[in-house]
C-alpha cells in the first residue's frame, strides 16, 4: 500500500517516532515566534540538511515545495500588499509597497514551506505502525492514533487510485487537453464519483477487517507485532532538541533575536 514513509536506514529513520514528533512540537512554535526572513531562510537550510543527512530523495522535497508554494507565494503577496510597514519601495495605484510589508510576507512564505517541511520529515522517516505507538506511548487512546495513522496512510492511496481512474477513463477516449476551469470539472466529475464508489468500499472493508479483530472490544488486552522504545540515542536527541530550544526561546525573547522583520537583533 502507498504511504508517506520513505525506507531509509539513517539516523532519522533509527530514532524513536517520539523524538520525531517532539522535533515538530518545538519547530512550529519557533517558526511561528519568528519573523526575520533570514532566519526563517536559515531554518529552511537546516531542514534540507536533515533531508540530505535522512537520505531522502530531492524529489520528495520538491514535492512538498510544489505543492505548499502556490499558497505561500498568495500569502507573501497578500501580507505584502495589505499590511505595508516602513518605507515604500513602489506605488501601483492603490496599492503601496513598503520594505517592512515585503519582509514580512517574505517571512511568512517562507514560514510556511519550513513549516510543511518539518511535518513531512516526521512522515517521510516514520512507519505508520511508528506513529501510532509514539501516540499511544505519549498518553493519546489508542482509536486517536490508530485514526491518524489510517488518514496518514490512505490519503495517498486514495490519490494513486484516482490517478487510476484518470488513467483508465483517457484509455477510453476521456481528453483532458486544453480544459480548465469548470469545464475540465465537468470532465473529471465521473472520476471522482468513481473515486467516492471506491472510498466507500476501501471503507467499508476495513470496518470489516477492523471489527473481525476485535477493535474497540473493551477488556481486551492488545498486543504489538513491533513495539517501540527509547534507547540511549533518543534520549540525546531529546537534550539536544531541549538545548535548541531553550536557547531559541532565550535569544528571542530576551534579546529580541528575530522578532523583527527588518533587523536581527534591536
Amino acid at each position: 500500500m502507498v504511504e508517506f514513509y520513505v525506507p531509509g536506514e539513517s539516523w532519522i529513520h533509527r530514532a524513536d517516532p517520539r523524538v520525531k514528533f517532539a522535533l515538530v512540537a518545538v519547530s512550529i512554535p519557533g517558526l511561528l515566534i519568528l519573523q526575520h526572513p533570514l532566519v526563517l531562510a536559515g531554518a529552511l537550510l537546516v531542514l534540507n540538511l536533515l533531508y540530505t543527512s535522512a537520505g531522502l530523495p530531492a524529489t520528495k522535497i520538491w514535492r512538498v515545495v510544489r505543492t505548499i508554494l502556490p499558497v505561500s507565494l498568495l500569502m507573501m503577496a497578500l501580507r505584502a500588499i495589505f499590511y505595508p510597514l516602513g518605507p515604500e519601495v513602489l506605488t501601483v495605484g492603490p496599492l503601496h509597497l513598503t520594505v517592512g510589508g515585503l519582509a514580512q510576507g517574505a517571512a511568512l512564505g517562507l514560514r510556511l514551506l519550513a513549516m510543511a517541511l518539518s511535518i513531512f520529515l516526521w512522515l517521510f522517516t516514520t512507519q505508520s505502525q511508528g506513529i501510532v505507538r509514539g501516540m499511544v506511548k505519549l498518553g493519546l487512546p489508542y482509536p486517536w492514533g490508530l485514526s491518524v495513522g489510517l488518514a496518514l496512510r490512505f490519503i495517498p492511496t486514495l490519490r494513486e487510485s484516482y490517478e487510476t481512474i484518470t488513467q483508465a477513463q483517457r484509455a477510453r477516449g476521456l481528453d483532458l487537453e486544453g480544459t480548465g476551469g469548470l469545464r475540465r470539472a465537468r470532465v473529471l466529475l465521473p472520476g471522482f464519483v468513481a473515486l467516492m464508489v471506491s472510498s466507500f468500499r476501501t471503507s467499508e472493508n476495513l470496518a470489516r477487517a477492523l471489527e473481525a479483530r476485535a477493535f474497540g472490544a473493551r477488556g481486551v488486552r492488545r498486543s504489538y507485532l513491533a513495539d517501540i522504545a527509547f534507547r540511549p540515542l533518543d534520549w540525546v536527541y531529546l537534550l539536544l532538541i531541549a538545548l535548541v530550544a531553550a536557547a531559541l526561546l532565550f535569544l528571542h525573547f530576551r534579546l529580541g533575536f528575530g522578532a523583527d522583520p527588518l533587523r536581527l537583533l534591536p
